[in-house]
């Protein structure tokens, strides 16, 4: 089980690819509703989050509803595959700026 946090809430992203459909081809798996424990909201968008309690620093996309996406609050994921966005950089222009 990971516990994970937001890095920009609600952030509105302006790529070139959707971090939810990156998420989807990345783990092979439909995202079909948002990643927290006992949350079954279906208005998903790709979440970018970092591991709690951790020296991880790595940023990661997950599968979160609106509500969650832009909660300050650490959330259990139970078992959602995170995906790194650390070689795909160029993919998130506009974030890049946000967390240099």
């Amino acid at each position: 089980m990971n516990t994970v946090k937001n890095i920009v809430p609600a952030f509105n992203f302006q790529s070139r690819m959707n971090p939810l459909q990156y998420w989807s081809e990345q783990s092979n798996q439909p995202a079909v509703c948002c990643s927290v424990l006992f949350c079954y909201n279906h208005d998903i968008e790709g979440g970018l989050v970092q591991r709690s309690n951790s020296n991880d620093k790595q940023i990661y996309i997950v599968p979160l509803c609106s509500q969650h996406r832009q909660s300050y609050a650490c959330m259990e994921i139970g078992n959602t595959k995170l995906i790194s966005i650390g070689n795909i950089a160029e993919a998130f222009a506009p974030l890049a700026d946000k967390v240099k």
